[in-house]
């Protein structure tokens, strides 16, 4: 009895020390992906390296991510964007009190097919000043603060707030097969014609939303020769 009573303690001991081990093997993950993370900073004489890394290139007031990494983004420019390489998976934006305008595109693109987290931290602001009327004829419009390209999966997270007028069309906006998910977070959202807008799916977790626009203010609608997109929202 004695033997059995010591054999069920060293296993209850045993079992203890491995669930005990599980979150501190996490924090050191945790630590260890806080250590790689990248600091840029933004301003009108161009993209300033706080803490340099790689999986990144700078060109001119374009930040331009092709790896994946946490990249903290902060600062202040009144042209500047930030845009994610096709298909790159595995990417952290962290919006630490960032504010980007831009008339020539969106101020956050990211291109078909990539997996992107963008994590609000502070207050941070968007602004698409682009010319609606170039629309039909320039093929780099994007009409949008935040354009995430077909087949994009970008969930949005975070204790800040993010601020986005959508000034040429719409706030925030996905195309064909792109998911959004939004899990917390503070979002003021105007625009001239869609608020949210997302072909494939949007779904909506937690978080604050005030949106002002002229059209819709969350909307999922595939076109019309998009057979492939869910066309659906879930709150």
């Amino acid at each position: 009895m004695k033997h059995q009573i010591k054999k069920m303690i060293s296993v209850i001991t045993a079992i203890i020390l491995c669930l005990s081990f599980i979150p501190f093997s996490a924090s050191i993950a945790a630590h260890a992906a806080e250590q790689n993370e990248v600091t840029l900073k933004f301003s009108d004489n161009g993209i300033s390296e706080v803490i340099s890394g790689d999986g990144y290139k700078i060109d001119g007031n374009t930040l331009k991510i092709s790896s994946p990494g946490t990249y903290r983004i902060t600062g202040i420019s009144s042209e500047g964007n930030i845009e994610i390489a096709k298909s790159t998976e595995g990417v952290t934006l962290i919006l630490d009190d960032l504010s980007l305008t831009s008339e020539t595109t969106a101020p956050v693109v990211i291109k078909k097919g990539c997996k992107v987290t963008i994590r609000l931290e502070g207050d941070s602001y968007l602004i698409n000043n682009e010319d609606s009327a170039d629309e039909d004829t320039n093929e780099d419009f994007e009409g949008a603060a935040i354009k995430a390209k077909s087949g994009s999966e970008v969930t949005f997270e975070g204790t800040g707030s993010l601020t986005v007028q959508g000034n040429a069309k719409n706030g925030i906006k996905g195309a064909s097969e792109t998911a959004f998910y939004f899990n917390s977070g503070i979002y003021n959202i105007t625009a001239v014609n869609n608020g949210i807008a997302s072909d494939g799916s949007i779904v909506i977790y937690s978080g604050t939303y005030n949106i002002d626009t002229e059209n819709d203010g969350i909307k999922s609608v595939p076109d019309e020769d998009d057979t492939e997109s869910e066309g659906s929202i879930t709150i």
